[in-house]
């Protein structure tokens, strides 16, 4: 049985959430939305890229274990999009994958996606 790592996240991104992750970023949902469908793929296909790296699965397993990504953070959505501290903190870890993800690529690839779905570089 083959699992779609795509459609499964998008599945954990219901309405509520974008709602919220629209309203931090002063975006609808529906951008909010459409930005997150164009988003993923990439962030995907850079894990991919990595993954075929010398050292790529190391250090995305050790990413993955330092930051405790387990997939509980799906759990508590609305807590972590709610504003203040948790919510600095989890957009910052995000900054932090991304950078770990795409490396000395990690600026010309926010600024085509930034481009791709019509949002600034913070909100991308």
């Amino acid at each position: 049985m083959s699992v779609n790592l795509l459609d499964l996240l998008k599945g954990q991104l219901t309405g509520t959430v974008l709602s919220k992750l629209g309203g931090l970023l002063n975006e609808s949902e529906s951008n909010t939305s459409n930005a997150v469908s164009k988003m993923l793929p990439s962030i995907i296909g850079g894990l991919m890229s990595k993954s075929k790296q010398s050292n790529g699965p190391a250090e995305i397993f050790d990413l993955l274990n330092k930051g405790g990504y387990d997939g509980s953070m799906f759990d508590n959505m609305g807590d972590l999009l709610a504003g203040g501290e948790k919510t600095n903190s989890f957009m910052d870890s995000g900054t932090g994958l991304v950078k770990s993800i795409f490396g000395g690529q990690t600026n010309s690839v926010m600024d085509m996606l930034s481009r791709a779905v019509g949002m600034g570089n913070r909100s991308s």
